[in-house]
């Protein structure tokens, strides 16, 4: 509705909440019929090969995942190994098979349990304050525990 009546420029589909690369694509088209620019919303590997097949895809976010700001560090680290970065604010997307990547051998991978009051802030930064309370064992409210994607 809002491209129907021309309220925005560019719009920011993340492919892990949309419903991953064929909806993406679906919504860029949508957006190309009405001459929006896309733009994913991080994503890394994964947004970085949608943008380079796309006219209307100027560029890729790159999201800062050091916790000070201070160096260029992989979204999925320690994750995904052979994860690109930029340098000099260009991007090369891996020609190697799938997305480029491989899942780290050493990451110790768990699924939380239903009594683990787990939440990936732990780990990286959070700016939910149920997520915060719900880690720290005081949330009073349910709070969605996901895994890093």
């Amino acid at each position: 509705m809002l491209l129907e009546m021309g309220c925005c420029d560019i719009i920011q589909p993340d492919v892990g909440w949309c419903g991953g690369i064929t909806e993406l694509i679906r919504i860029a088209d949508l957006a190309d019929a009405h001459k929006v620019l896309v733009v994913p919303h991080g994503s890394s590997v994964y947004s970085y090969h949608f943008v380079v097949t796309r006219h209307n895809s100027p560029f890729a976010e790159f999201l800062m995942m050091a916790p000070r700001a201070d160096r260029v560090v992989p979204m999925f680290t320690p994750l995904l190994l052979d994860e690109p970065v930029p340098v000099n604010g260009r991007m090369k997307v891996p020609d190697r098979p799938g997305f480029g990547v491989r899942l780290n051998p050493q990451s110790k991978l768990h699924r939380p349990t239903s009594t683990e009051r787990a939440c990936y802030c732990r780990t990286k930064w959070c700016s939910s304050r149920a997520a915060r309370a719900a880690s720290a064992g005081r949330s009073r409210s349910p709070v969605r525990v996901m895994a890093p994607t």
